[in-house]
């Protein structure tokens, strides 16, 4: 187990089928990703947010290409007033009976999240265990493996975004439109974009896949009026992380809504 301030990192669950693991290996690979993330000009902005104890610890299954973030309490992660409900990021459920309104008060957080099951920047090599595909899946497999947020540093940072809003105790997964899924997974996805764009990596367009890549703007075009009035909501939700955001520059984070979408304002610029 590695402790890194309010972050523990702990390898000691054995993933299902895991030909060989070692933790103190995954840990030593978490951490490498995980300080990938925080030298970075976002990472500097999401560091500060993390107020509470937040665990990462392998996925139960590996070969998923999947990662996850979860609240320990999830009434206190949820937005004060609303229901509760069961969301991983593609299915939303009904309020789940037996729970009170969300508090707001913010809980502590844990990631599930296996480096391996990914391409890792840190390391140049892809060294999970998925066997190359047969052929006809190449393209897929190019697509999964180097597609816009699909590196390991990506994928964890995608899910420290969760964790922190998660912390704050404004967690609110109602549906959303344009293939976002939930109104938390937008917002991953923004941050996790910006992330990207300093490593000039594809955008994602969307979540639930990395084959989809954004090659302009996401105010262009029909949906603008929706996502500005997103990022307005992200901005009443964490004033301080946002206003974090803003301040990086264009030779920072070149994908930079925060600082080039004014409040209430929908802008015509685009990412080329």
């Amino acid at each position: 187990m590695i402790e890194i301030h309010n972050i523990v990192i702990d390898g000691s669950r054995v993933p299902l089928h895991a030909p060989s693991w070692n933790p103190a290996t995954y840990e030593q690979v978490v951490v490498r990703n995980l300080r990938r993330i925080l030298r970075s000009p976002v990472g500097q902005a999401i560091a500060p947010q993390i107020t509470r104890r937040l665990r990462i610890i392998p996925t139960l299954k590996i070969k998923t290409h999947n990662a996850s973030a979860g609240a320990d309490d999830p009434v206190g992660a949820s937005r004060r007033g609303l229901p509760i409900r069961a969301c991983n990021g593609v299915t939303v459920t009904d309020p789940l009976p037996g729970y009170p309104p969300g508090t707001g008060v913010g809980s502590d957080a844990t990631i599930q999240f296996v480096p391996a099951d990914f391409y890792d920047p840190t390391r140049g090599v892809r060294f999970g265990w998925i066997r190359f595909p047969p052929p006809g899946l190449q393209a897929e497999y190019q697509l999964r493996q180097h597609g816009a947020g699909a590196y390991s540093d990506e994928v964890l940072c995608h899910e420290m975004v969760h964790a922190i809003r998660v912390m704050r105790g404004v967690s609110d997964c109602r549906r959303v439109g344009y293939r976002y899924d939930t109104y938390e997974e937008f917002c991953a996805v923004l941050v996790t974009n910006m992330y990207s764009s300093q490593f000039r990596r594809p955008l994602r367009d969307g979540h639930g896949t990395a084959a989809r890549f954004r090659t302009i703007s996401p105010f262009d075009g029909p949906r603008m009026q929706e996502e500005a009035r997103w990022i307005d909501e992200m901005r009443r939700d964490q004033p301080g992380f946002c206003h974090a955001l803003r301040s990086k520059t264009r030779q920072e984070v070149p994908y930079n809504p925060f600082r080039d979408l004014r409040p209430g304002s929908v802008p015509t610029y685009g990412v080329r």
